[in-house]
C-alpha cells in the first residue's frame, strides 16, 4: 500500500460550507479582529461547560500559559507564596512548560494504568507543604475523578486545576463536565480536536478574580479590558479592590491616554473575529458530533468484548466525549511490529499524548522523583488510533480485522 494513503487516518476536518461562508463573511466585512464574535463563542461556550466566564485565546497552549500566569499573580495578589503544582506525567509539553516559565516546581505524579489518568494515591504522595495547585489532565475524552480530586484538594487548601484540551464534552462520574470544577480549566481547539476552529483554545472559570486577572493578561495587561466590566461585576475580594484601584488612575491627560494605559504584565493571547465566529457553528454541531463519537466508541467495545485482543482499551470515568482511542499492549508484545504493520495498511497510530514526560529532555526542569511505573508502561507499550465526528465503523473494523492477523 502506498504509505500516504491513510485508509484510518488520526485526525480529519470537521468543517463544512457552513465554517467557510463563516470565515468568508467575516474576512470581507474588514471585521477581523477580536470582538463580537469572539464574544458570543465564549458565551456559548460557558453555557455548555457550565461556568461563569470563558475566555477565547489564539491555541490551548496559550490556554495553559495564560492559566500559569494568572495562578502566579492570583497567589502573589493573595500573599500565598506556595510554589510547587503537581501534574501527572501523561500530558503534552504545554502542560508543564507555562508552570515552569512562572517560576512554579513542577511534581510529577503517576497515573492510573487503566483510565491513563492522574492516580489519586499519586497525587497524594507528591503533595506537601510547598504545593499550590493539582493540574488534572483529562486524557483522550476521559476525565478524571474529579469531584474526588477536588474534595482532597478542599481539604488541604489546594487549587484545582484542569487541562481539559482534549475533553471537551466529557461528563465525571457525578454528572458534571469536565472543565467546570476546578478554580480554572484550559481547552483546545486544534483540527484534530472536539471543536476545530484552526487554532484556538479558551480558559474557563466561575471565579470573577481569575476572570478579571485572565482578561488583562490575555490582552497585554491592558486597562480598557476590565475598565467597564469591573464596574458591572460585584466585586468585593481583595484581588478585585486592587485591580478597581490600577484602574482608577490620574493622567495630565486622561481623555488622551486612558485608553493605552496597562496596569500589570501581559501578553497577546487573542484569537482572531474569524476563530470566533467559526466556534459559533462549532460549538451548535457538539452534541451531534459527540453522540457519533460515542456510538464509534460503543462499536469498538462490542467487537473488542467478542474477541480476545493483544489490546487493552482506556477505561471510562463517568462518560467519556471520546477523542481518540487509547489502548495499552499487553505484556511481552512487540508494539514495534504492531504499529508498523498497522501502518502497512493506512492505519495512522500515535503515543498517547506524548508518553510519559519522564523520557523527554523537558525533564529536567521537572521533579520526577516519584515512583512512575504506570507512566512508563504506557509509555512503552500504549498507542491511539483517531475517533471522529462521523460513523467510521468501516475503519474500525479495518483496524481489529488487521490487529487479529497479527
Amino acid at each position: 500500500m502506498n504509505k500516504n494513503h491513510q485508509s484510518y487516518p488520526l485526525a480529519i476536518s470537521s468543517w463544512d460550507n457552513k465554517e467557510v461562508e463563516q470565515a468568508c463573511e467575516i474576512i470581507k466585512s474588514g471585521n477581523t479582529t477580536m470582538g463580537k464574535k469572539v464574544k458570543e463563542f465564549e458565551q456559548l461556550l460557558s453555557n455548555y461547560i457550565g461556568v461563569d466566564y470563558s475566555l477565547m485565546v489564539n491555541s490551548g497552549s496559550s490556554a495553559n500559559l495564560l492559566m500559569a500566569s494568572v495562578l502566579k499573580t492570583f497567589l502573589e495578589l493573595n500573599n500565598d507564596s506556595r510554589n510547587e503544582i503537581v501534574i501527572p506525567a501523561v500530558g503534552w509539553s504545554t502542560s508543564y512548560s507555562p508552570f515552569i516559565q512562572m517560576g512554579f516546581k513542577v511534581r510529577v505524579c503517576d497515573i492510573d494504568i487503566n483510565t491513563f489518568n492522574l492516580s489519586l494515591d499519586s497525587m497524594k504522595k507528591c503533595i506537601s507543604n510547598e504545593t499550590a495547585a493539582v493540574l488534572a489532565i483529562n486524557i483522550l475524552g476521559n476525565s478524571c475523578n474529579l469531584e474526588e480530586i477536588y474534595n482532597h484538594c478542599q481539604k488541604l487548601n489546594i487549587y484545582l486545576l484542569e487541562d481539559n484540551c482534549e475533553s471537551l464534552g466529557s461528563i465525571t462520574k457525578m454528572n458534571n463536565k469536565a472543565g467546570s470544577i476546578g478554580l480554572m480549566s484550559s481547552h483546545s481547539f486544534f483540527y484534530s480536536h472536539h471543536l476545530n476552529t484552526m487554532e484556538g483554545g479558551s480558559l474557563s472559570t466561575s471565579n470573577k478574580d481569575i476572570f478579571l486577572l485572565a482578561l488583562l493578561q490575555r490582552n497585554h495587561g491592558w486597562v480598557r479590558e476590565v475598565e467597564k466590566v469591573i464596574d458591572t461585576m460585584k466585586c468585593d475580594s481583595e484581588v478585585s479592590k486592587y485591580i478597581k484601584s490600577l484602574c482608577s488612575f490620574k493622567t495630565d491627560n486622561e481623555l488622551f491616554q486612558k485608553d493605552f494605559y496597562f496596569i500589570m504584565p501581559g501578553f497577546n493571547l487573542r484569537p482572531t473575529e474569524v476563530q470566533g465566529g467559526i466556534g459559533i457553528i462549532q460549538i451548535n454541531k457538539l452534541k451531534d458530533f459527540i453522540n457519533i463519537r460515542r456510538g464509534n466508541l460503543e462499536y469498538l467495545e462490542q467487537r473488542l468484548a467478542k474477541e480476545n485482543y493483544p489490546i487493552k482499551l482506556q477505561q471510562e470515568t463517568g462518560r467519556s466525549s471520546s477523542f481518540g482511542f487509547g489502548f495499552i499492549i499487553k505484556e511481552n508484545l512487540n508494539r514495534n511490529q504492531i504499529i508498523n504493520q498497522l501502518r502497512d495498511k493506512g492505519i495512522q497510530t500515535r503515543p498517547i499524548v506524548s508518553g510519559s514526560i519522564q523520557y523527554h529532555p523537558l525533564a529536567k526542569k521537572l521533579n520526577c522523583d516519584l515512583e512512575l511505573s504506570n507512566a512508563s508502561a504506557l509509555h512503552e507499550r500504549g498507542f491511539f488510533i483517531g475517533n471522529h465526528h462521523i460513523n467510521i465503523i468501516p475503519m474500525i473494523d479495518l483496524f481489529l480485522d488487521n490487529l487479529a492477523k497479527l
